[in-house]
């Protein structure tokens, strides 16, 4: 691991332990899929996804879900966490918690690892925050995030986490596409959130094949 990993995974820990109460945020975003790019690799067509996803934070422990799928509204029951609800992440500062549904109900549970963040200087402005730029190396894919401390650190979209503040923005670059998770909007509000207990206990290598059987028959 290198020096900047041990440097970040101590702000995080200690950003943790100073921000408590204030810790009640709901975030939407709208997710891109881009397929065609102009010479430089820019993105120049999106795939209407209508595609919104939330994440509510409520102190040290978060839940991300599809809200908007097409025409169709999701609207889990409170406490989040307590009913299956399919394509859902739990997160608090020590385990991870996956939810998924291939014809059977699944939940992954994982203990909480820090990626391997490499930090910039770089900064952008995203629903109203200032932001700072991180990068991760994935595979053969790229990730660049955009997180915020003015929000609670560790917790971002999807399975995104693990820097000094909320993430706000993903592009995953794969060799065939582009997906753009974007905050377009943070409310100061939250919904009780319990541990997800729902879906048959399988390992991260069992939800990792049915992934790679799923993207296979696409």
């Amino acid at each position: 691991m290198t020096k900047q990993y041990y440097s970040l995974l101590l702000i995080c820990l200690l950003s943790s332990f100073m921000s408590i109460a204030q810790d009640a945020y709901t975030i939407t975003y709208s997710n891109s899929l881009f397929y065609v790019f102009d010479s430089a690799g820019n993105p120049l067509i999106t795939n209407p996804r209508n595609l919104l996803t939330k994440l509510v934070i409520n102190a040290h422990q978060s839940y991300y879900y599809t809200y908007q799928a097409g025409t169709n509204n999701y609207k889990p029951k409170n406490p989040l966490g307590k009913e299956f609800l399919p394509h859902t992440n739990y997160t608090n500062k020590t385990e991870k918690i996956v939810i998924s549904k291939f014809g059977n109900e699944y939940r992954v549970v994982e203990k909480l690892v820090i990626p391997d963040w490499q930090l910039s200087e770089e900064m952008q402005s995203i629903a109203g925050y200032n932001c700072n730029k991180a990068l991760l190396k994935t595979g053969n894919d790229s990730l660049i995030a955009w997180y915020t401390e003015k929000l609670p650190s560790i917790f971002g979209p999807y399975q995104y986490r693990g820097l000094p503040g909320t993430i706000l923005e993903t592009t995953l670059f794969r060799s065939d596409n582009i997906y753009r998770i974007t905050a377009i909007r943070v409310e100061e509000k939250t919904n009780p959130i319990v541990i997800p207990k729902k879906g048959k206990l399988i390992t991260w290598q069992e939800w990792q094949k049915m992934m790679e059987v799923r993207r296979s028959i696409r």
